[in-house]
């Protein structure tokens, strides 16, 4: 039973696999723009702030520093190698799993970019510094400006992603690991909003 998939055995250069991805990438997006036009992620976020527990709070952070950039793709890429090691499919394997880097590399290049565009504010700015929550300012080059989407949700996705198609057997496990840290953005109350997680996975 083979445990590694190359890209031609997942379908990756097959044309629906690009429309597929296509239409998560256009629902994510518009379900992430609709809670922050509906306000349905603000309320989320005041209710978090109103019940904040300062012991669930401290292990959100935890979590959200584990989905920070390099820690993220180190801890994927060193698992994805340790996995090709582990079932000793070294032919192909270490290729499909260090392709990971320019992945992650073009999922952080477009995230910056619609940060930099949407010019959102962070919760923090919002819940502690009592700014408009409904303000916004594109093109800032302040990272305060930069809450929508997530770029921890947005990178720990793509190499989720891309690892389950090398190893499609862990990928709910991968995706699993994806949902956790992409939700202990917003959890952890003023890094982001829910929305900014959904679009940013």
């Amino acid at each position: 039973m083979r445990m590694i998939s190359s890209p031609q055995q997942t379908g990756f250069w097959r044309g629906d696999f690009w429309l597929q991805a296509l239409a998560v990438w256009v629902w994510g997006m518009a379900v992430g723009l609709l809670l922050w036009a509906s306000g349905v992620d603000l309320a989320i976020q005041w209710w978090l702030f109103e019940n904040y527990h300062q012991g669930f709070n401290d292990w959100m952070r935890v979590l959200s520093t584990l989905g920070k950039g390099g820690t993220q793709a180190g801890i994927c890429l060193a698992l994805g190698l340790i996995l090709a090691l582990w079932l000793r499919r070294w032919r192909g394997a270490p290729r499909m799993v260090l392709l990971a880097v320019p992945v992650f590399l073009a999922a952080g290049i477009c995230n910056i970019v619609l940060k930099f565009v949407s010019g959102r504010p962070r919760p923090k700015e919002i819940l502690m510094h009592g700014g408009d929550a409904w303000a916004w300012q594109p093109f800032s080059t302040d990272s305060l400006w930069w809450s929508f989407p997530s770029g921890h949700a947005c990178s720990t996705w793509a190499i989720a992603v891309w690892l389950g198609l090398c190893f499609p057997r862990w990928r709910y496990a991968l995706w699993g690991v994806a949902v956790v840290l992409s939700f202990s953005r917003f959890l952890a109350l003023t890094p982001h909003y829910l929305g900014d997680v959904v679009a940013g996975a």
